[in-house]
């Protein structure tokens, strides 16, 4: 009981507002962009680049790709085969 009331403590000193303001708003485009697509075995990996156009939304270095008929899936921005043709 005690070690819940220090938590509950601790967590007061960040707001759900002030997370917010930290984090800022998410960039959203529609463009094309590159990735690379891993395939093979473990042993014979082979990358396949992949063009496609879909939705993106950035948030800090993260970038989750839409693409219709396909799963949602996030990317980083620092990532070696990913690029984007609108931030060229």
């Amino acid at each position: 009981m005690d070690s819940q009331r220090c938590w509950e403590k601790q967590s007061q000193g960040v707001t759900k507002k002030e997370n917010e303001q930290k984090k800022g708003k998410p960039l959203v485009l529609v463009s094309r962009f590159k990735y690379l697509e891993w395939g093979g075995t473990r042993k014979h990996p082979y990358a396949s680049e992949v063009q496609a156009k879909g939705t993106i939304t950035i948030k800090g270095l993260t970038a989750t790709i839409e693409i219709e008929g396909k799963a949602k899936f996030q990317k980083r921005m620092t990532t070696n085969g990913f690029e984007i043709d609108a931030l060229k």
